[in-house]
């Protein structure tokens, strides 16, 4: 029960304003608690009187309505702002202390592709067009580097060079404020240089990757963008369809990376280096992934398969 004359909203901007996270985290931590306050007004809850069962309904309902990654922080929110009130001594209890969190797969939620879908992938791209031509530098620069969608979008014209004969990009990565270099190979080099080269002016501080028509025409592109434009490609070479688009994402391209470099015996330290990775647990969770996909890939099953076939 709430012991002050504090409106919860004004709780709501104490706690945001003492919380030591960036203003993006902050903006986000606002929106996902005002959300759960809404969520209670609406079923006529006294957002002041709030019990430890209305948490749970509250649990239930994030968990049937969300994915498994979103339910776990908007619990997590919720447990972390009522901690906070109860430790400061503006409520009388700590209803969500006790909310046990859903169990989090330790694992990808995201396919890789096989080296023929990465071939096949690429070439869904028209390199007669400069739209054509990005989109295949941006596919061959994702499957060969593992770059992630934000590092994409945050690349400068600048960002490409030459260093002791070596071919460096500059990425900023995710979380990071300094940008660290890279090494990216021959065939991706080209492919970058062949769609510069349709640019009427060069600046280093200029978009990599723009659009290429409408409002946003020599623009940085939008994450939701290449989202999209991923996504497209993805269903043009059938994993879009209803049956798994929820397993590929844009996201799978940089599991692909993984994954064909591990096929290929690249060692897990290499890997956590290329993609880099905090903690070597990372990535050995792709060991994990190219053995869940075994089980859904696996010829043997479809050699049984045609085996026990009476027709």
């Amino acid at each position: 029960m709430i012991n002050t004359t504090l409106e919860i909203q004004e709780l709501i901007d104490l706690w945001i304003e003492n919380i030591d996270v960036r203003e993006k985290t902050k903006n986000q931590y606002n929106r996902i608690i005002r959300y759960f306050f809404k969520w209670i007004i609406e079923r006529n809850i006294n957002e002041r009187t709030i019990a430890n069962t209305h948490v749970i309904e509250y649990k239930k309902f994030v968990i049937d309505t969300n994915n498994e990654t979103t339910a776990r922080l908007y619990l997590i929110i919720v447990k972390m702002f009522y901690a906070w009130i109860y430790n400061n001594d503006y409520c009388t209890t700590h209803i969500a202390k006790d909310i046990k969190l859903p169990k989090f797969d330790n694992g990808f939620r995201r396919f890789p592709l096989t080296l023929e879908q990465a071939q096949q992938l690429m070439r869904t791209c028209n390199q007669k067009t400069p739209k054509g031509m990005r989109d295949y530098a941006i596919i061959s620069l994702m499957l060969s580097s593992g770059l992630r969608r934000i590092e994409i979008i945050r690349l400068n014209i600048g960002d490409l060079s030459i260093q002791n004969n070596k071919n460096i990009l500059w990425i900023q990565g995710k979380g990071k404020f300094e940008k660290q270099p890279i090494g990216i190979g021959e065939n991706t080099l080209q492919a970058i240089q062949d769609y510069i080269s349709n640019f009427n002016e060069i600046d280093d501080d200029q978009p990599l990757f723009r659009g290429t028509s409408g409002r946003n025409k020599y623009g940085r592109l939008h994450p939701d963008y290449l989202s999209h434009l991923i996504k497209k490609k993805l269903h043009e070479i059938g994993l879009g369809t209803a049956m798994n688009k929820r397993y590929y994402s844009c996201h799978s391209l940089r599991h692909t990376a993984a994954t064909l470099l591990m096929q290929d015996n690249c060692d897990i330290y290499t890997i956590q280096k290329l993609l880099r990775h905090r903690n070597i647990q990372t990535s050995e969770l792709y060991l994990k992934l190219i053995s869940k996909t075994i089980s859904f890939d696996n010829p043997h099953i479809k050699q049984l398969d045609k085996l026990l076939s009476i027709n």
